[in-house]
């Protein structure tokens, strides 16, 4: 079986020591964890990349990111079928939103990870949340 994961990330510059464990963890469990990235700094390159892990790019810009966008979502899709992804994994808030949509279109199963409380701060984000716990 193909244990493929998606784990959606911002950009290179969020590439922090705990998104590290839990990608070795994953694939110390047979899991193949793909890191995918909404867009790509100029100057910054995934560190997971030189660990070993496949790293995507959906080229996005900031710009576009802070606005939806249906083409950042169909770019998702598209990745989603293309790769034969079995799981969506993401922990940012703006991020869930696409995934969650995504999630719904092709059938793959979202995981959201809330590490902080603070993300349901406002009723923009816990509207959001909601639909994407659905």
């Amino acid at each position: 079986m193909d244990k493929r994961i998606l784990y959606i990330l911002d950009d290179p510059s969020r590439d922090k020591h705990v998104h590290e464990y839990v990608l070795e963890g994953l694939r110390e469990k047979g899991y193949f964890p793909i890191v995918a990235y909404f867009w790509q700094h100029q100057d910054l390159r995934s560190t997971y990349a030189n660990k070993g892990f496949l790293t995507l790019y959906l080229n996005s810009s900031i710009k576009t990111h802070k606005r939806f966008s249906l083409r950042n979502l169909w770019k998702l899709v598209f990745l989603i079928r293309s790769m034969n992804i079995k799981i969506v994994h993401v922990q940012r808030h703006r991020l869930m939103v696409y995934c969650a949509l995504a999630s719904q279109i092709t059938g793959v199963p979202l995981i959201y990870t809330v590490r902080l409380t603070s993300v349901l701060r406002n009723k923009k984000r816990i509207t959001a949340f909601r639909f994407a716990a659905k």
